[in-house]
């Protein structure tokens, strides 16, 4: 189902000119599957906001900038948003009238952004997706859940989209080399130069272990703090699983098939596939392996 919208556009006045606010055309209400499962706004942008993606990088702390396409992926409230540099997606949404209200703030977030941005230290780092087999390949494969996922194929989802760093996981290979790359502008603030020097990351990780156990002393003089900040997190993007589905997201997360799942919860295939698409709907997901990470981020596995 589509559901179309009019126009967003205008102007405004700063230090005496004219300028475009941030806006957005040809709002597109997408909805898939059987009725009532959410729907993704799609939309085009007024002008192109290339030019913003690495200030976004740095402000949104759940951003994450790609080379190829170039485009920002983060979470928006409890939406996900993925913002190409003339146009963009967002939700999921219940109603046209809930996406023209969200896409209105994000639209008005990024002029912020924009008027704010000498304040702002850019963050040029592109995340370059590897493919989850090659980052299996060089893990254990015991399932250990040393490094707080419950299997390592959820963990390499993770490291694949970005979420986790290899070092979280202590029995992984060495690498060969490690490199940081430096940029080099010129007068406008483009790149025109990278500088790679050779590093070691054992001192860091070192330090991030110190941090660790910090954390963990906090924790046990704060007990209920850890429990809030989960709770906060799962309500924040749970949206509105139902317990049945949340039971077929931890299967999922475990890397069961529909037809395991199906035997597990003594349910027919079909139900199960119609309770994953539903889950990712819901979660704004596109497959299962990003269903498994947020399962795991979210500790609901």
């Amino acid at each position: 189902m589509k559901t179309k919208n009019g126009n967003k556009d205008a102007q405004m006045e700063i230090n005496g000119d004219d300028r475009m606010i941030y806006g957005y055309t040809d709002l597109e209400l997408i909805q898939s599957g059987p009725e009532k499962i959410k729907c993704a706004a799609h939309f085009k942008l007024t002008e192109s906001v290339t030019h913003l993606f690495p200030y976004i990088n740095t402000k949104i702390e759940s951003s994450l900038f790609y080379e190829n396409p170039e485009y920002i992926k983060f979470f928006f409230k409890k939406y996900i948003c993925y913002i190409h540099p003339d146009k963009a997606t967002a939700g999921p949404f219940d109603s046209l009238d809930e996406a023209n209200a969200v896409v209105i703030e994000l639209m008005d977030t990024l002029m912020d952004i924009d008027l704010k941005k000498n304040e702002i230290k850019p963050d040029f780092k592109k995340h370059k997706p590897v493919p989850v087999m090659d980052i299996f390949k060089v893990l254990p494969g015991t399932n250990c859940r040393d490094c707080k996922f419950s299997t390592c194929i959820a963990f390499a989802a993770s490291v694949s989209i970005g979420d986790s760093e290899t070092y979280n996981c202590p029995h992984i290979v060495n690498p060969i080399e490690e490199k940081i790359v430096y940029p080099v502008f010129n007068d406008k603030g483009e790149i025109i130069k990278k500088v790679k020097i050779d590093t070691n990351s054992a001192k860091l990780l070192q330090e991030i272990k110190k941090q660790k156990k910090y954390i963990k002393k906090l924790e046990k003089i704060n007990p209920d703090s850890s429990k809030k900040s989960k709770a906060q997190i799962i309500d924040r993007y749970m949206g509105d699983l139902t317990p049945r589905e949340i039971e077929v997201l931890k299967y999922v997360a475990e890397g069961f098939t529909n037809n395991n799942i199906s035997n597990e919860l003594s349910i027919s295939p079909h139900t199960v596939k119609s309770h994953v698409i539903h889950i990712f709907n819901k979660l704004g997901v596109n497959d299962r392996t990003q269903a498994a990470v947020w399962a795991a981020r979210n500790k609901v596995v």
